[in-house]
């Protein structure tokens, strides 16, 4: 259909697309730039030595000095150059230089091949061709067959060396731009892998130096012997696991650990949420669990870790900052489409001064692991108790 006054917007796509072509220049390089100024500098000096020398007329002279001018334009805006050179040309005729115009043009089309889209490459060898076609045919006794061809080979060299030197260039600046890339891909890679670290720390590492700390404030208070060596067991076991989960965090947590036994945060919810319960309950914590998923197989990898994930986080703040001998509630349930983690525990003023340093970051990773698998967590104050709450679908 064609574009009408009533939907002048048809037109627009169109005229965008060939505005978008002209505009897509290959600018000069900052030695090409130099070496094309050099060039119309001692072109320039040598014109006027000649110029002066041989007595040339005023007319002549001022046209040949400006067409090697023009050829500095390039340096700025290589579409304008084109344009003006073509100008030129047109403007040749004046003066009777159709012989300078059309080398000029010859030589010029070396520089609209380097720099500039198909679109005015093509309208500028369309012109150069027309232009001296024309002139040949119009001054048949001026311009001679021989000088006809002797501006066309000049032209195809220059076309074929600016093609080439675009061709180099355009290459350089792939190979610049997948450097880029790869350097940017690597980067990732090592804030990732950084990131991994930090977490393994964070969830792993960190939750044994709690344990291990909490065991030794309730070693200093306990006074029947046998609350005093479940502590220090305790606290021996804290540190040979933490030794053991450095030593797997060092070697990348990946195929290159030496151990049979999976790290803990990959051993599923059902694992986790036994595993907190025996800490807690060390600890001096009341802690009732309560399960609705009789086998991890009920849930997939991803989502089975992430949730044990966030059960050791909640345990190590429980450990952290909850209040002796307060109750820990710990529910795992399925309802339609959805699996619900909470865990609960009282917030009363502790009878014993407690860590309560805190980044924030657990809370952080946990919203961000709930997220990745489209899942939510939130975490606060429920009444008298405070809560964590995740939420992932089932499927």
């Amino acid at each position: 259909m064609e574009p009408s006054a009533e939907h002048p917007e048809a037109a627009l796509p169109p005229l965008r697309a060939l505005g978008a072509s002209i505009r897509a220049v290959s600018p000069l390089t900052r030695p090409e730039r130099w070496a094309l100024l050099g060039v119309v500098g001692v072109a320039f000096a040598a014109h006027l030595i000649v110029s002066a020398v041989s007595g040339t007329d005023t007319a002549d002279v001022l046209f040949q000095g400006l067409t090697t001018l023009v050829f500095a334009v390039a340096v700025w805006s290589p579409p304008v150059f084109a344009g003006v050179v073509i100008l030129l040309a047109v403007s040749s005729l004046a003066v009777e230089a159709q012989q300078e115009a059309i080398l000029a043009l010859a030589i010029a089309a070396g520089i609209v091949m380097r720099t500039c889209s198909t679109a005015i490459r093509a309208l500028y060898l369309a012109g150069f061709v027309g232009f001296a076609v024309w002139v040949h045919l119009a001054f048949p006794l001026a311009e001679p067959v021989s000088s006809f061809i002797a501006a066309l080979i000049v032209a195809v060299c220059a076309s074929i060396v600016g093609v080439v030197l675009r061709a180099v260039v355009t290459r350089e600046i792939r190979v610049r731009r997948q450097l880029l890339r790869a350097e940017q891909a690597r980067a990732e890679v090592v804030l990732e892998e950084r990131r991994r670290v930090a977490d393994d720390l964070h969830d792993i590492v960190a939750h044994d130096l709690v344990v291990i700390s909490m065991h030794a404030r309730l070693l200093e208070r306990a006074e029947d012997e046998d609350e005093r060596r479940h502590s220090e067991r305790a606290i021996i076991d804290a540190a040979r696991q933490a030794l053991g989960d450095l030593r797997r965090v060092v070697m990348l947590v990946g195929d290159t650990a030496n151990s049979a036994e999976p790290p803990r945060d990959q051993r599923g919810i059902v694992a986790a949420m036994s595993l907190l319960q025996d800490e807690l309950r060390g600890a001096g914590f009341r802690v009732e669990t309560d399960t609705e998923v009789d086998d991890e197989g009920d849930l997939d990898r991803l989502t089975s870790g992430a949730l044990a994930r966030i059960v050791r986080e909640a345990g190590t703040n429980i450990l952290k900052h909850a209040a002796d001998e307060q109750p820990v509630a710990v529910a795992l349930r399925r309802a339609p489409g959805e699996i619900r983690l909470s865990i609960t525990n009282g917030v009363h003023a502790p009878s014993a001064p407690r860590d309560r340093s805190g980044s924030g970051y657990g809370l952080m990773r946990m919203r961000e692991r709930a997220e990745l698998l489209s899942g939510t967590v939130t975490a606060g104050p429920h009444g008298r108790t405070w809560r964590v709450e995740a939420v992932f679908p089932a499927e």
